[in-house]
């Protein structure tokens, strides 16, 4: 079959903002492309001879490959009683012409009377940008770039969401003696030791594990816990043994130590408000009996 839209087709198609690729099925040879997938890709027209070909070359990573060629081979199935199937939203980072990689929300359809697919794409690369400033606005922390709490909330609405989600461990960290650096070295100095927490906190944890900073000298650490339970004692120390080790400035050493409260939920608490409550009251029991320790919460006898 050949697909030869007409001219007034072609024109509704070349006026569209958003990038539109035609190609016939079963050999997905690439019949159309609009002025917008040209323009987005920064190639002439006729560059990609088959939809594979195009998805080879032009997506950067290969996850996104693999999930959109996914996608588009679930819909090339033809549906009992159904004539169209369609192919989800996919935000995909692409190659282009000009050396910029940019982001686009793509989604499709198979027409399968007609043996056609299409591919639309729309480049939402400057809105991605404008989300990750307000992102770092609203949920950072702007002297040491973690998390915040609404950082941790959200965090925690994504981590608990997922039905297969293991059990998850707070850990409310609070440092020994920082006002006297405060006081003695001034407030740079204090903002540079907060910032130097932050990193070595960071480095004891995953990526998929959040660093938040609650507020003044207080840290919060929202980990997955391992399915050997003893393993988060060794995690627990070592953030100790971390943060109290001496802290080298341009030109002075500072020393600060640690006390952590921590608490697992579900099996201590139902809830972040709980977590975090339990997590707290941990936390002052260890400062009031032994700083620069930690100890897990455990119900008051």
């Amino acid at each position: 079959m050949t697909f030869l839209p007409d001219a007034l087709f072609t024109r509704i198609l070349d006026a569209l903002p958003v990038a539109v690729v035609v190609a016939t099925m079963p050999d997905a040879r690439i019949r159309y492309s609009n002025h917008a997938f040209d323009s987005l890709l920064g190639c002439p027209p006729g560059q990609f001879r088959t939809a594979r070909q195009l998805i080879a070359r032009a997506c950067v990573h290969e996850r996104q490959k693999a999930l959109l060629l996914r996608h588009w081979d679930v819909s090339l199935r033809r549906p009992a009683g159904g004539d169209v199937g369609v192919v989800p939203d996919i935000e995909i980072d692409i190659h282009c012409g000009d050396g910029q990689v940019r982001t686009a929300l793509h989604c499709g359809l198979v027409l399968h009377e007609q043996k056609l697919a299409v591919a639309i794409c729309k480049d939402i690369t400057r809105l991605k940008r404008d989300s990750l400033l307000f992102k770092e606005f609203a949920f950072l922390d702007p002297l040491t770039g973690i998390a915040n709490r609404r950082g941790l909330e959200q965090h925690w609405r994504e981590a608990t969401s997922d039905p297969l989600q293991r059990r998850l461990a707070f850990l409310m960290l609070d440092l020994d003696g920082f006002k006297p650096i405060n006081d003695t070295h001034g407030h740079l100095v204090g903002d540079a030791v907060l910032c130097t927490v932050a990193k070595r906190l960071k480095r004891v944890v995953r990526d998929s594990d959040l660093v938040c900073r609650l507020g003044g000298d207080e840290f919060g650490l929202l980990l997955e816990v391992p399915e050997k339970l003893e393993r988060m004692d060794a995690i627990c120390q070592r953030i100790i043994d971390l943060v109290g080790e001496p802290i080298v400035l341009a030109d002075r050493t500072v020393h600060v130590t640690a006390s952590m409260g921590a608490c697992i939920h579900p099996d201590q608490a139902a809830d972040l408000h709980q977590l975090l409550q339990r997590t707290d009251l941990a936390l002052y029991e260890i400062k009031k009996s032994r700083k620069g320790q930690w100890q897990w919460w455990t119900p008051a006898r």
